[in-house]
């Protein structure tokens, strides 16, 4: 016991109290401290009880979703119609307002489509009326025989204008598809028209559009571009001529550097030389300076020599024959037959001239001296050694009472293109425009003014002609040898 007490009274501190019961004398003075017990840790507090799951949704964002859901796809829009209606009481904010809004405007034109009817942009007044009356006299020859019926309206030539003239189309007329406009811009602003309602539209632009490689996208382009056409001179040059380098002279303009820069690069990819790429103001009419740059040399002389064997100007017959004389005065030496064979050492190669879809005019033909025989450039025009294309040229003549241009073919080919398709679709709503998409779009063979219309994945193949003059004649080129035969021939 007396143990277990010292050893209680030790764990306390009190060794004083120790000792006393040992029987030894107390310690004088203030007792010992007592050691505070260890801090001991709160209880936690009781968690709140969860909250009652709340299974409602808001009635408002809910009905966002479906609407976005119904609206999705243009082939659902009967049920967008619906779902749209079933819910327009709740969408009232003004970002919901806002969205309401574009698809009532939509809806508006999905309703209603008339069949065999399209809607025609063109310029017909404005600085590009000349153009559009052209392209009229195309596209009425291309619809006398195919039943189908086309509402006339003026782009003006301006982007503006020929958006408000869609829209026309689509919400008064209720066009099943859009033809035109010409140019780049109006183009364009058309083409955010047919997007944004899903409507077929076939452009008579000869301008590539970023958007219209889309095999699924309603827009379709059907003339050539100047790019494609440069593209398909440059291959024939290589393949056919065998040229091993070349120069460009090209004024400073959106489509001169286009044709250009695709010539050149083309050329390069074929294994050739670009010697030098020569800009010139297009309101030029001295082509002194011009020439110097080509030439690098401040004067003729002769150790100035041509270090390229071909010419490539893709410009107007006006400015080509400004040309002409500097080629002379500089000593540079024209290819005015087809070569029959390597130029002998220490001879210069003779120039060949090469141009764009510009030269295919009479205009471009030098008569007084010669110059541009053997030229060569690349178009696109009626072949008339097609049944096709020798009817069109022979209804052509008869309708007008003249014969057609390039610009002709072009735009009845287009034409034709979209009014066959539309011909063969019926229906009174967007069912009608979404079949009828699907069937422009089918790849498939057509012959027209211009020869073969193909359509891969949606897309139509480019078709180019390489011609040539020969004399006062602008004719097909033949294949080199047949060329020296035909020339040789009295």
């Amino acid at each position: 016991m007396k143990a277990w007490w010292c050893t209680l009274l030790m764990a306390c501190g009190c060794a004083s109290a120790a000792r006393a019961q040992e029987g030894g004398p107390l310690p004088l003075g203030p007792p010992a401290p007592l050691v505070d017990p260890l801090p001991q840790p709160l209880p936690e507090p009781l968690p709140d009880p969860l909250p009652e799951p709340n299974n409602q949704v808001d009635p408002i964002i809910a009905a966002r979703a479906d609407v976005a859901t119904a609206c999705t796809l243009p082939a659902q829009w009967a049920h967008c119609k619906t779902t749209l209606a079933d819910n327009r009481a709740l969408l009232t904010s003004v970002d919901d307002a806002a969205m309401v809004k574009d698809l009532d405007e939509r809806l508006a034109v999905w309703s209603v489509a008339a069949a065999k009817t399209i809607g025609v942009l063109l310029p017909l007044s404005g600085p590009q009326a000349k153009a559009g009356e052209t392209a009229r006299e195309a596209i009425e020859l291309a619809l006398s025989d195919l039943g189908v019926r086309a509402v006339y309206a003026d782009s003006g030539g301006e982007p503006i204008k020929a958006t408000a003239a869609a829209l026309k189309l689509l919400t008064e007329d209720h066009v099943a598809a859009l033809l035109g406009p010409i140019g780049r811009q109006e183009t364009s602003a058309v083409a955010a028209v047919a997007r944004r309602f899903v409507v077929p539209q076939v452009t008579l632009s000869v301008l590539t559009d970023e958007q219209s490689a889309r095999a699924t996208d309603v827009v379709m382009r059907v003339r050539t571009s100047p790019v494609e056409v440069a593209w398909f001179l440059a291959r024939e040059a290589r393949a056919r001529m065998g040229i091993t380098r070349a120069a460009v002279l090209y004024p400073d303009t959106e489509l001169g550097k286009e044709a250009a820069t695709a010539f050149a690069e083309e050329l390069q990819r074929q294994g050739a030389d670009v010697a030098r790429l020569v800009a010139y103001d297009p309101k030029t009419t001295d082509f002194k300076a011009v020439m110097k740059a080509l030439m690098r040399a401040e004067r003729p002389g002769k150790k100035v020599v041509a270090d390229f064997d071909a010419l490539f100007v893709p410009d107007a017959p006006d400015v080509v024959k400004r040309v002409l004389p500097q080629l002379e005065l500089w000593h540079v030496p024209l290819r005015l037959a087809p070569l029959s064979g390597p130029v002998g050492k220490g001879k210069t190669t003779p120039v060949q001239l090469l141009g764009s879809m510009a030269w295919d005019s009479p205009l471009i033909i030098d008569k007084a001296e010669g110059l541009t025989d053997n030229a060569t450039f690349a178009v696109i025009r009626a072949d008339t050694s097609t049944p096709e294309g020798q009817a069109f040229a022979t209804r052509f003549q008869a309708r007008w009472s003249k014969a057609p241009l390039s610009f002709h073919a072009e735009v009845y080919d287009a034409a034709r293109f979209l009014a066959g398709a539309v011909a063969k679709v019926d229906g009174a709503d967007q069912d009608l425009r979404l079949a009828l998409q699907d069937k422009l779009r089918q790849s498939r063979t057509e012959v027209g003014a211009t020869g073969p219309l193909r359509v891969t994945m949606g897309m139509l193949d480019p078709r180019v002609q390489l011609m040539t003059i020969q004399g006062t004649t602008i004719r097909a080129r033949l294949a080199e040898d047949d060329e020296r035969t035909q020339r040789a021939a009295p």
